[in-house]
């Protein structure tokens, strides 16, 4: 059942609306007894649980949070990575165009206004997830090489619905049109990949997160758009759990992403996200993976002192960065966690990634 179907959506709450109506109907009869009290009380908590789907359908359906039943089962049985975390070895030649027909993708118009989306399955990761792009007015202008953002949603969440969430499209082909920032095409891609919860890393036994981000994913993006082979000009965005997996993108593979921005988000990942063996979780800190790479590109942190914990964890990595010269910690007194805070704080992002990819930080 697609979660994400109108139709689909329409019919839970017409189904709702069905069940209250009969749950009210059997309330009012006339009658006493212990029986009679337990089987309205059983009619009230069944109608208000028929609200509340409905209400979850409606809001799941503007987000995109869970494509199928499936995918809400795997999250909330919190289904966690199998083994032991294995690294990724940095690519040199990541960014470089490729020639792989796997990676050319067959797009198709989406419920995001102005993009277009595709599902691949990963030649190198086996992972099968959608991405979604947008391209600013005008694309391809001849002789532009375009640089590229990855947008990252936050958990639960999947290609759709973010980007017009934060006002990326706008904002970027604003800055654009200003001159403000060199041409850029925006790319979302799933994170909960078959509803699990997210690791954005590779976990001996479940999904390599890690490998789609930094190998099938950037090889599609160059298989099929054209865009700049300087890695400089790739970026990683995300808010929440997104801003863990685009932090730790830009702190492992900076061959990939030159830069990278964590909007609101943690140090320590989600405790369902990664195997339970001890010690595992604590070494996925991202103030861990930093102190001992061997490349920092440019990284920019987010927080708000309304946002708790935040700014703690934003400074952790700060403090434990072999250069912090190459981290901006923008920290704000004001700013809860939420989507009507970071699409005010997107202009600020895009300013930031204007300085550091003009050299002018």
């Amino acid at each position: 059942m697609n979660l994400l179907n109108g139709w689909v959506v329409l019919g839970i709450a017409a189904l709702a609306i069905i069940l209250g109506g009969l749950g009210f109907a059997l309330i009012s009869r006339p009658g006493a007894g212990a029986l009679r009290a337990v089987g309205r009380a059983a009619t009230v908590v069944v109608v208000q649980l028929c609200v509340l789907v409905t209400f979850a359908a409606a809001i799941n359906y503007q987000f995109g949070f869970f494509r199928n039943v499936s995918e809400v089962a795997g999250f909330v049985s919190g289904q966690s990575a199998k083994g032991k975390v294995e690294p990724v070895a940095p690519e040199p030649s990541a960014t470089e165009p490729t020639t792989d027909p796997r990676y050319v993708l067959s797009w198709q118009d989406s419920s995001d206004p102005g993009m277009v989306a595709a599902e691949m399955t990963g030649p190198e990761s086996a992972v099968t997830a959608e991405m979604r792009a947008w391209v600013p007015r005008g694309y391809p202008e001849p002789g532009v090489k375009y640089n590229v953002m990855l947008l990252l949603p936050g958990t639960p969440g999947n290609a759709s619905a973010i980007a017009p969430a934060i006002g990326a499209p706008e904002e970027l082909q604003r800055a654009i049109d200003a001159g403000e920032i060199a041409p850029t095409l925006l790319i979302t891609s799933d994170m909960n990949f078959g509803g699990r919860v997210a690791t954005c890393a590779d976990v001996a036994g479940g999904d390599k997160a890690e490998t789609w981000y930094a190998r099938d994913l950037p090889a599609a993006i160059r298989a099929n758009f054209n865009v700049t082979d300087d890695a400089n000009g790739w970026s990683v965005v995300g808010p929440s759990m997104g801003a863990y997996c685009a932090a730790r993108m830009g702190i492992l593979h900076p061959e990939v992403y030159g830069s990278a921005v964590w909007l609101h988000g943690i140090d320590r990942p989600l405790p369902d996200s990664f195997p339970t063996t001890l010690g595992v979780i604590d070494s996925q800190r991202l103030s861990e993976l930093i102190k001992d790479v061997p490349r920092q590109g440019n990284l920019m942190f987010v927080s708000s002192t309304e946002d708790p914990g935040t700014a703690e964890d934003a400074q952790a990595v700060v403090d434990a960065a072999p250069d912090p010269s190459k981290i901006y910690h923008h920290a704000l007194t004001r700013g809860g966690h939420g989507w009507a805070v970071w699409v005010t704080e997107f202009p600020d992002v895009v300013a930031w990634l204007a300085s550091v990819q003009h050299g002018t930080k």
